[in-house]
C-alpha cells in the first residue's frame, strides 16, 4: 500500500497548478453522480490584509484568530 504526506500531497497539488502556492489545507469532496469539488484554506499574506472593505460589509462582525502554529 502507498502512504503519502498531506505536504508531499500538496506539494504536487501546487505544482500542477491546482492549488495556490500558499494553501496549508485541502479537502477533496467527491459524490456519486456530482462533480468533484476540492476546497482549499490557505495562510493569509499582506495583500490580504490590504483589501479594502466595501460597503457592504460596513456592519459586519470581526472575529480574530489567532495563530496557533506556534503554540
Amino acid at each position: 500500500m502507498f502512504v503519502t504526506t498531506g505536504r508531499s500531497f500538496l506539494d504536487v497539488l501546487k505544482k500542477t497548478g491546482l492549488i495556490p502556492p500558499n494553501t496549508r489545507r485541502v479537502v477533496i469532496d467527491a459524490s456519486m453522480d456530482e462533480v468533484v469539488q476540492m476546497y482549499y484554506e490557505c495562510y493569509g499574506d499582506a495583500t490580504l490584509l490590504c483589501v479594502d472593505t466595501v460597503e457592504s460589509l460596513k456592519d459586519c462582525i470581526t472575529v480574530h484568530v489567532e495563530d496557533l502554529s506556534d503554540k
